[in-house]
């Protein structure tokens, strides 16, 4: 480590975590991002759910609000303590750092991308708590990789170092407690101890007996905890069918992978949106490449930012993985990074989701292999940029429009502008930001259709506009006002039209129907939603 008193490195780690801290609760946002509301009613109950894909994460929430809440709501214990995860992995990543003998503005730049990363910005801003497992991803990266710098260093202590190593499988076993996607990393860090032993002084065996004992802790810690779990609740030994059964049940009838090109391509655009935001590109990028829409150009105007960000930030990641490879082929140096990585990329590549939960785990694993790569004044400018291309596209781009949303107000207002007997037809899924999803909880008194539940549960186009039909004609009838939210806007390709597509209801049809059945007008936005009201043909 640098030699320096352990003062002031623990002075510049409380720094950054104050100062950390301090940004990423200035940025709260009212708007309850993704599953976030499904969980804050327990919290507040004190009840817990044990859901095996990810067991500890909402029982810790639990604990935190009860012990830790200082006199606040749920929904804030929820942002605390995804915040409070941030804020112990940027410790680990910074004393990593400080451990390999990184140059201070070296280390300081990574830290800050590592901050304000879009992934990690977006959930240690929110009370969707999958920052709970970060910390012990941390842990095990750090303490994995250092096994791994020391017996670079100094091969002949290589048995002294293996503490490390199993630290590593402790930690990473309780973080796939927090969230069951971390143990696909396991089988690549296995890989990479076979890897990483000094040939010469370690056998073939040796590694293969370090490699299985690291696989050994971790998966009895999951299986053991999980199986004990099922057997509490099913009161029943657990079987090898019943245990896949009990961790997976409520993932049944979704459908993971779709092609081996289109995980290709999510994969790697779930990469990038790591790291940056862009609004736009990815769903219309998604729409262009399966010819679902005739031209790419006609959105140029709406996604030039996107495409600079986009651009910017592919450039950069491509540097950092080839030459991160380059250092791993010249230093033999670097294989558990890219074990956490590619462990992190292959369950993506499976699931076939871009979401933030999913992705992740891949930025410090990522700023590690950076940090491998030698300092010239071409690295410092790289980095630079990429500090700069992060804080305009996930700061100022993203987090602060969100965080300025008046959601309470907005709450208020809506109940004012739809009556009782007004019909408002809306998408209930979440696309990355505001929408008529988070509205629905409050509007339980008025007359609400979402479209993207109805064809779920109709399951059928014919169904779906005889239903749709039927509701829009009876309010007709009654005198009252009809909106459209959000779904009628052509430029538009965010969720939930990925479903919609599947289900071959293609975005021309459903404007279509409404512009051949009723007289619509575009009213502007309301809440912040662009809305169009129905009146009858005459």
């Amino acid at each position: 480590m640098l030699r320096r008193h352990y003062n002031q490195i623990w002075i510049e780690c409380i720094s950054i975590a104050l100062l950390a801290g301090v940004f990423y609760v200035y940025l709260y946002s009212e708007l309850p991002i993704d599953d976030t509301n499904r969980f804050t009613a327990d919290i507040a109950a004190g009840r817990y759910q044990w859901d095996p894909t990810h067991l500890f994460m909402q029982p810790a929430t639990v604990l935190w609000h009860q012990y830790l809440n200082f006199g606040t709501t749920a929904l804030i214990s929820q942002h605390h303590i995804n915040t409070f995860c941030a804020l112990v992995s940027l410790v680990i990543f910074y004393l990593l750092l400080l451990r390999l003998e990184v140059i201070f503005y070296k280390r300081l730049v990574l830290t800050l991308i590592a901050a304000v990363s879009f992934n990690v910005l977006n959930l240690a801003t929110s009370g969707h708590m999958k920052l709970t497992a970060y910390p012990f991803l941390s842990l095990a990266l750090y303490h994995a990789f250092l096994w791994e710098y020391d017996i670079k260093q100094n091969p002949q202590q290589a048995d002294k170092s293996i503490w490390r190593l199993l630290i590593s499988a402790v930690s990473l076993g309780i973080a796939s407690l927090f969230l069951i996607n971390s143990i696909v990393i396991l089988p690549f860090l296995c890989i990479a101890i076979l890897c990483i032993m000094p040939y010469k002084r370690a056998s073939f065996n040796q590694r293969l007996k370090l490699s299985i004992l690291y696989g050994l802790i971790c998966t009895i810690i999951v299986v053991g905890v999980i199986g004990l779990f099922y057997y509490i609740i099913t009161k029943e030994m657990p079987t090898l069918s019943g245990f896949i059964s009990f961790v997976i049940g409520n993932k049944k009838g979704e459908r993971h992978f779709f092609s081996i090109k289109e995980s290709i391509a999510r994969v790697g655009f779930g990469t990038l949106l790591n790291f940056v935001y862009t609004e736009n590109l990815g769903p219309i990028l998604r729409v262009w490449l399966n010819q679902q829409i005739p031209s790419f150009t006609r959105y140029i105007n709406i996604l030039w930012k996107d495409i600079v960000i986009a651009g910017g930030m592919l450039a950069i990641l491509g540097w950092v993985y080839i030459s991160g490879g380059i250092q791993l082929y010249k230093r033999t140096i670097g294989f558990t990074a890219w074990a956490f990585l590619l462990g992190s990329l292959s369950f993506a590549f499976w699931w076939n989701l871009s979401e933030a939960e999913f992705f992740f785990q891949i930025t410090l694993p990522t700023l590690v292999i950076a940090s491998l790569i030698p300092y010239n004044k071409m690295y410092r400018g790289i980095v630079t940029i990429w500090l700069i291309i992060a804080i305009i596209s996930n700061v100022v781009f993203w987090a602060i429009p969100k965080k300025s949303y008046p959601f309470n107000n907005y709450i208020i207002k809506l109940q004012q502008f739809l009556k009782s007997d007004d019909l408002a037809i809306c998408f209930a899924a979440y696309p990355g930001k505001q929408c008529m999803g988070f509205f629905l909880p409050y509007l339980k008194d008025r007359d609400m259709l979402a479209l993207d539940q109805l064809l779920l549960k109709l399951n059928d186009k014919n169904l779906f506009f005889s239903e749709l039909r039927e509701r829009v004609d009876e309010a007709l009838s009654r005198t009252s006002h009809i909106y459209v939210f959000q779904a009628l806007d052509e430029e538009d390709w965010n969720a939930p039209w990925p479903m919609f597509l599947e289900r071959g209801l293609t975005k021309d049809r459903l404007i279509q129907f409404f512009y051949e059945h009723y007289n619509v007008h575009y009213i502007g936005e309301v809440v912040g939603i662009k809305c169009w009201e129905l009146y009858q043909l005459r």
